[in-house]
């Protein structure tokens, strides 16, 4: 890409993105039965609401306000290179996120298993938001898994949340650390502050996981040249692979590696091939030290 210059893409994909969609689309093409739910404002928001019901996924959609942001991905193929502009996020009222928050305890009321909050709050939402959340799910029986980073983490981490999935940068910061630590201390340190089971991801060298005993680690089932998303399809293939198996972290983290890895094949964030995804999993080795 060179600035000032036209450029005519070859192809062009457009989803409903943003973090917990990408979770949402990904668990749904794995066969998990998903219900989105969001702040969704103007034109653009109208849009998203569109695509994810097109994708197969039941939305509760509070209308906000402002207009849903856009965001843009380019990526070379000549280069493998990925360019990207995100617009800056929507600010959302009180009344909204309070709306958000009841809509999201139905959900739960109606028997949900899982709860997953991924990203940064946006503006307007109370600094405490994903600890409520926590607690919210809890209250109803639910278990709650956090892919969220700074002082939204800190707060939701008095709350005991069942999962945190974290890169190393993100536990670094949390941990109160200057350097980042190898994956394998980040996800023990930060196990000792959270609840059933840290994740510590590293990119194309995979994930550490923890609960209470040994240390996990899942190597990455493949590179691809998509590869946003792919943190979230992971967790996407945890949660499902938990479901299905009945708690066996090992299966679920073979799961959560296939499924980044086919997301990264395939354009456009949460889009991927479900047998691929399954596939790989089932190759996998999951290592296991004390």
């Amino acid at each position: 890409m060179v600035a000032g210059h036209i450029h005519r893409p070859h192809d062009a994909v457009s989803v409903a993105g943003g973090k917990g969609f990408n979770v949402a689309r990904s668990a749904r093409a794995l066969g998990a039965d998903v219900v989105a739910a969001a702040i969704l404002g103007g034109p653009t928001g109208a849009h998203v609401e569109h695509l994810l019901r097109a994708d197969g996924i039941n939305a509760r959609v509070i209308e906000g306000t402002s207009d849903t942001r856009t965001c843009t991905s380019i990526a070379s193929m000549s280069t493998s290179t990925l360019t990207e502009f995100y617009e800056l996020a929507a600010a959302v009222t009180l009344d909204e996120w309070q709306a958000l928050e009841t809509s999201i305890g139905i959900e739960l009321a109606l028997d949900a298993s899982w709860l997953t909050i991924s990203g940064s709050m946006p503006s307007g939402a109370p600094i405490d938001a994903v600890a409520r959340l926590t607690s919210l799910a809890h209250s109803y029986g639910a278990r709650i898994a956090i892919d969220t980073h700074g002082p939204a983490l800190s707060l939701a981490l008095e709350h005991q949340p069942d999962i945190v999935k974290v890169n190393v940068h993100e536990a670094a910061a949390v941990l109160g650390l200057s350097v980042d630590p190898t994956p394998h201390m980040a996800a023990t340190a930060l196990h000792d502050r959270q609840g059933w089971l840290t994740v510590v991801t590293a990119g194309t060298a995979g994930a550490w996981a923890v609960a209470g005993g040994p240390v996990w680690h899942v190597g990455a089932a493949q590179t691809g040249a998509f590869p946003v998303g792919s943190g979230d399809a992971f967790l996407a293939g945890l949660i499902t692979g938990l479901v299905e198996s009945g708690d066996d972290i090992a299966g679920a983290l073979a799961l959560a590696a296939g499924t980044a890895a086919a997301n990264a094949q395939i354009p456009g964030a949460g889009v991927l091939d479900p047998e691929q995804a399954r596939s790989w999993a089932a190759d996998i080795v999951v290592a296991v030290s004390p």
